[in-house]
């Protein structure tokens, strides 16, 4: 389940084409961009998704959390 700011978010990152997630530490950024990058994967099929950040631990917090949501749902694991 989502919390409402994080819907809102998602549903920022989804509408703007260069968008910015400034938030304080704690916030669940990595978690989001971990959502928002699998629902792009899920309903907008044959994109590529780029996973870039500052160091290479971000961006593998990132694919990480990605798996785990792969790992616990039969219906992503089916797709």
């Amino acid at each position: 389940k989502l919390l409402p700011v994080q819907g809102l978010i998602l549903n920022e990152l989804w509408r703007k084409k260069f968008p910015m997630l400034i938030a304080s530490r704690g916030f669940g950024k990595s978690w989001i961009m971990a959502v928002y990058c699998l629902l792009r994967a899920v309903f907008l099929p044959n994109r590529k998704i780029l996973i870039a950040g500052a160091s290479f631990r971000q961006s593998k917090v990132i694919f990480n959390y990605i798996c785990r949501f792969i790992d616990k749902s039969p219906l992503l694991k089916g797709i």
